[in-house]
């Protein structure tokens, strides 16, 4: 499982204490940090056309990118995505982000892809809102009785990175990304 090898072999060598404008932020990593590891790691290859390659840092970004949507870490303050920058984050074994709420909403929180919201007047105007479009093609979305009431300013929505590598030619032909020797397909 790459959670535990991260967590063996990155988190002894990278995990520290760092400081940031006067301010410390113990138990952190940065996410460049990871990127390099990853890209590094000859356990992690991608399969694909009777070939196999290492990780690009475009691949690595997902991976985190992946990790960070699941909670694993988050950014140590809660305001960015994974990036490929000299960018704090934390584990959430050592407590994850350590901020206030700001979500003012009380409905749902929403966590969708960035097309949403380079799109968004493109969905609102064939729905009426984002939350309408996604209510008209996601059943839990469009049968739960309370759900179906709220509106677009009812609803708080996280948009999350584009993974680009889901475009290439060779997504057409199932990428197959070998993790720690275990071959798995993405969808």
């Amino acid at each position: 499982d790459i959670k535990n090898i991260i967590l063996k072999l990155f988190y002894k060598d990278c995990v520290k204490d760092r400081r940031y404008l006067f301010k410390k932020y113990p138990k952190c990593f940065i996410g460049k940090e990871l990127v390099n590891w990853l890209v590094m790691r000859k356990e992690l290859m991608v399969e694909s056309n009777d070939s196999t390659r290492m990780l690009t840092r475009a691949d690595a970004v997902a991976i985190g990118q992946d990790l960070l949507n699941t909670g694993f870490f988050s950014h140590v303050v809660g305001d960015h995505l994974f990036e490929d920058k000299h960018l704090f984050y934390r584990f959430q074994i050592d407590g994850g982000a350590q901020t206030k709420s700001r979500r003012a909403k009380k409905g749902p929180l929403l966590l969708v892809n960035n097309i949403f919201k380079w799109y968004r007047e493109d969905f609102q105007s064939k729905h009426g809102s984002l939350f309408g479009y996604m209510q008209t093609y996601h059943p839990a979305l469009k049968d739960d009785e309370a759900l179906a009431k709220l509106k677009d300013n009812d609803v708080s929505f996280r948009f999350q990175l584009y993974d680009w590598r889901l475009n290439s030619l060779e997504n057409g032909r199932k990428i197959k990304p070998l993790l720690f020797g275990a071959k798995t397909t993405t969808n």
